[in-house]
């Protein structure tokens, strides 16, 4: 699992902005989270768009390490 998705989360969580439901989902079910990188939070791309229920993401992500066994995909958008 990429560390620093969970000091992100815990960050957010220390902020009051959430975090909290995910790291103990994660805990739980003993999740393996992955990301395409720190680097896709400074440059991300693609397209989130609203749609009944959430967002649908559409975007051209690099492999991430770990991907094969991964659980859940973290990663961002503009």
């Amino acid at each position: 699992m990429h560390q620093h998705i969970v000091a992100a989360t815990v960050y957010k969580d220390r902020q009051g902005n959430g975090g909290n439901p995910l790291l103990n989902h994660t805990a739980e079910k003993e999740l393996k989270l992955v990301s395409t990188g720190a680097g896709d939070w400074l440059a991300s791309n693609g397209v989130m768009t609203v749609v009944r229920g959430g967002y649908r993401y559409n975007a051209v992500k690099r492999f991430t390490s770990g991907s094969p066994a991964a659980d859940l995909l973290i990663t961002s958008g503009p």
